[in-house]
């Protein structure tokens, strides 16, 4: 008995919320169109001088376990044959042609005017310069800006005051383009300033051990030292981490970041002893010789992007967050934080507004995957 109109409407929202079922229409849709690829160079084959059968040539990518489709075809190389089958009609609109008269975003050729922020609505406030010698490395020297777009997640990482995790795994590619790839949910944990693996312990007691940390990487000693200068300079975590110098080494110790205020403000204030008494709500602590577990920044906090991305924030410039009286844990991802912004508005304009994503690639790639998990948490 064929559906109703109402019936069939039903199903179809029933089957777009199946993931299982998105994923094979999917392949189904893929296939379909390398079977047409197919018969299309057979046919022009054909009816050339040469009569010859077409050999078509499968390149097997070695690349180590990941996610697979129901064939057992990684997914990756179904979207590559997808992709590479709407290259040719798209490249010629893969190009910037434009900027926003509100923002400055460049725009690609047929994106509309004015989505970038909602025209002139929805901008962020801008980031302030980088720093003079990162600038420097970034844009005076061509051959060293190429090698710090691939090395730019190991040199973020060695001054990273947090350590990004994920439920899932990092999935790593052995050939074609340099891309990061995260399956699960993202985390930071925050790690114990008396471990030698933590960067606030070598920003406050061993320098040294941050750069033959950084040579295992192949990060050059002098970008280490150009940044690490940058960072001493204007970075106001760097300058609050330094109160741990107060206090005795063997004493257990904690600073309490509060949470920030609309213009971007916040309290540090160090506890002494293993309990922090009269901590604020939804506050961060950063332990020193604490016997707890190593605790985790809320998704919530202004605080979380700056601690971990120091090379694309490394004035401390604070991220996206919720208000302070945020507690209710059912929220909507369409929310606005306390400068009136939803999550996607924020990255949107942060991405398309400032060339720091462009010249830093592989951090960049990092910091969307995990924003994009900060969005699905929300």
């Amino acid at each position: 008995m064929p559906l109703s109109r109402g019936q069939q409407r039903e199903r179809n929202r029933q089957h777009r919320q199946d993931e299982r079922y998105r994923e094979q229409a999917r392949l189904a849709a893929a296939q379909h169109r390398a079977r047409r690829r197919q018969t299309h160079t057979t046919s022009n084959v054909a009816d050339s001088d040469n009569n010859s059968a077409p050999k078509i040539e499968q390149q097997s990518e070695q690349i180590n376990q990941g996610p697979h489709t129901e064939n057992n075809t990684p997914w990756w190389i179904t979207f590559k044959q997808m992709f590479h089958h709407r290259r040719r009609g798209l490249c010629d609109d893969l190009t910037w042609d434009r900027t926003c008269q509100h923002c400055g975003a460049r725009l690609l050729k047929g994106e509309r005017a004015g989505f970038c922020c909602n025209n002139g609505k929805k901008i962020v406030p801008p980031l302030p310069q980088l720093p003079p010698q990162i600038w420097e490395l970034m844009n005076n020297a061509p051959i060293l800006a190429n090698k710090i777009s691939s090395y730019s997640r190991s040199l973020n990482n060695l001054f990273a005051f947090t350590a990004i995790g994920t439920t899932g795994r990092f999935v790593r590619f052995e050939t074609g383009t340099f891309s990061v790839a995260i399956t699960g949910r993202t985390y930071h944990r925050i790690l114990d300033v008396a471990q030698h693996q933590s960067s606030i312990h070598w920003f406050l007691y061993d320098e040294h051990e941050c750069e033959q940390r950084g040579q295992q990487y192949n990060v050059p000693a002098i970008w280490i030292r150009s940044v690490r200068a940058d960072l001493e300079e204007v970075n106001p975590y760097v300058n609050t981490f330094r109160l741990f110098q107060n206090v005795n080494e063997e004493i257990p110790a904690a600073i309490e970041l509060t949470e920030a205020s609309t213009n971007g403000d916040f309290a540090a204030i160090i506890h002494a002893g293993n309990i922090a008494a009269n901590v604020q709500p939804r506050s961060v602590l950063i332990w020193r010789n604490s016997e707890n577990e190593p605790s985790f920044m809320p998704i919530y906090s202004r605080h979380y992007e700056p601690l971990q991305y120091l090379l694309l924030f490394p004035h401390g410039t604070l991220g996206w967050g919720l208000p302070n009286n945020t507690r209710d844990l059912n929220i909507d991802a369409d929310d606005e934080n306390v400068l009136g912004f939803t999550q996607m508005q924020w990255y949107r304009n942060r991405l398309l507004t400032d060339d720091r994503f462009l010249r830093f690639g592989r951090l960049a790639s990092e910091y969307i995957c995990d924003m994009y998990s900060r969005i699905e948490e929300q």
